[in-house]
């Protein structure tokens, strides 16, 4: 996910401010308060010559064209340049869930050729997608993490800056605080008022660095540099000695067992009185088939049985190109 930047999160933002491959999540108290943003957002995404897609519900998606319009935005013609599409998020979420499994492949073949086709000409293109939330209400929360991830994944390969929003009555309580911390985790910023419910209070950044390795007996020191002096340089000291460790066994798994290059990320998202950490390993070996999460040996004092000792949880996931190897520490929050 190298297409997520190391920015701080925005609190009680008015208005977005996208840069190319950021993904921004929007907590909203009421409709009225997603679609007017919304619609300024991209009136003025019109207004520049570039192009927009809007993934909504009928409700949102008709609220959203009548402020635009109202904006003084011809749509009209916006769609028959092809800069304007508006699509149902129910309708095209269906072409790539299969009962209750997203197909990673299928995604990346609808939504991608969306994006391409939308940005033909070296147009830059801005999303907005509800599907996640769609997925929320249902209940299907891992669900929505894995389409978030996926929407990073293809942020990889495309070009294009995306807005995905949730009512902010759904991560309240302390049943969704995790998946509230997730969902933050999967973002570059966080905005949105939230009028109706209090969300978690959130204090100064969330942060993320992404560094790709080579398949070699020296990455796994180097992997450890990065995490000390990356945990360093955002001023959360604390955590060092257990996630070195974590970084250190997770990436010499991957040099010894997966014999690939692999990327490692932090995410680093505090919240109040708690700071929590997420290591990320992605390598290019697929997940043994006979393994299904538990891949490598997990033996004390060495090994996958470290990472289980030092981390708050741990998993390992099957990836279309590899897999992906994650761990989470939770500490408390600094004193900066």
């Amino acid at each position: 996910m190298k297409w997520i930047p190391t920015v701080p999160v925005l609190e009680r933002e008015k208005e977005y401010d996208l840069a190319d491959r950021m993904h921004v999540v929007h907590f909203y108290g009421t409709d009225a308060e997603l679609t007017s943003q919304l619609g300024g957002y991209f009136a003025g995404t019109l207004r520049s010559g570039r192009a927009a897609i809007v993934v909504a519900t009928p409700a949102h998606r008709a609220t959203i064209r009548t402020e635009i319009a109202r904006l003084g935005v011809d749509i009209s013609t916006a769609e028959e340049q092809g800069r304007y599409l508006a699509l149902d998020a129910e309708d095209l979420m269906s072409r790539f869930l299969v009962g209750n499994r997203l197909d990673p492949s299928m995604f990346r073949a609808t939504v991608g050729e969306l994006i391409e086709h939308s940005g033909r000409g070296g147009r830059h293109v801005e999303v907005f997608g509800e599907m996640v939330s769609l997925l929320c209400d249902d209940g299907q929360l891992n669900a929505a993490l894995e389409l978030e991830s996926l929407w990073n994944e293809l942020g990889e390969e495309l070009s294009f800056s995306l807005v995905c929003s949730y009512p902010s009555a759904s991560v309240v309580g302390e049943d969704r605080r995790a998946f509230f911390e997730e969902i933050c985790q999967l973002h570059s910023d966080v905005v949105g008022e939230g009028s109706q419910h209090e969300l978690p209070t959130m204090h100064r950044a969330s942060h993320r660095a992404v560094v790709e390795f080579a398949a070699d007996a020296k990455s796994p020191r180097a992997a450890r540099h990065f995490v000390v002096q990356t945990l360093g340089e955002w001023g959360h000291g604390e955590l060092v000695h257990d996630a070195a460790l974590v970084a250190t066994e997770l990436c010499t798994n991957a040099v010894l067992h997966a014999r690939s290059a692999f990327s490692v990320a932090l995410t680093c998202l505090e919240l109040s009185g708690s700071v929590s950490l997420r290591i990320e390993v992605r390598d290019h070996t697929p997940l043994a088939p006979r393994s299904q999460g538990a891949p490598f040996e997990v033996a004390p004092d060495h090994g996958l049985g470290v990472v289980s000792a030092l981390a708050d949880e741990w998993a390992i996931e099957p990836l279309p190109d590899g897999k992906l190897t994650w761990a989470k520490i939770r500490g408390g929050a600094s004193d900066d």
